[in-house]
């Protein structure tokens, strides 16, 4: 989640020389200066619900013997996941996999949980003094068939992860040691 945003809005206060003069920059106005340090706390307010799509990550399996003997054998296995929520926002994750990385996110093979149910729910992480306090998980075990076993054995396939994040009425702080992680593996 480390996308940096594509607008910021910045109050027209400019303190000048000692900090203890106050002055307000109007639209004729100039200054020269050699450089220029923003302070400001990192609050800002997701206008609609958003989706995070990171880009997405090709996966190999060369071990052909491996890859026989689980298609002989394996008729079920689970995926589990285990997500880390240390964000002031409350997030749903969805696992993607797919044949292609272009299509990944549109058109994939399968998803996890499966297209039509409600992602996985993290609730937001805890947030006093201007801080994420502490991280919120998330385990989830979900029974995967045959058929998503095999394009998990495929020479080569593509994942992904979507990431969630519902609107908010007001401003929120984010800080930079804020983050998801997901982690998933069969078993």
């Amino acid at each position: 989640l480390n996308l940096l945003p594509t607008s910021v809005v910045v109050t027209p206060t400019v303190l000048v020389g000692d900090g203890e003069s106050e002055e307000v920059i109007q639209p004729d106005h100039w200054v020269q200066v050699d450089s220029v340090q923003f302070r400001a706390p990192a609050a800002f307010r997701v206008r609609d619900d958003t989706q995070i799509q990171p880009d997405p990550i090709r996966r190999t399996f060369n071990d052909a013997n491996a890859r026989e003997r689980i298609q002989s054998n394996v008729r079920s296995a689970e995926v589990r996941t285990i997500i880390e929520n240390h964000i002031p926002l409350g997030v749903g994750v969805r696992l993607f996999v797919g044949r292609d990385a272009a299509t990944l996110y549109t058109d994939p093979t399968f998803t996890i949980p499966a297209a039509g149910e409600a992602p996985f729910e993290v609730r937001a992480a805890p947030f006093g003094n201007g801080k994420v306090t502490e991280s919120v998980f998330n385990n989830q075990i979900v029974a995967v068939g045959r058929e998503e076993i095999q394009e998990l054995v495929a020479p080569e396939y593509w994942t992904g992860v979507q990431i969630d994040i519902a609107g908010t009425d007001g401003n929120i702080a984010l800080a930079g040691s804020d983050f998801v992680i997901v982690k998933a593996g069969a078993q």
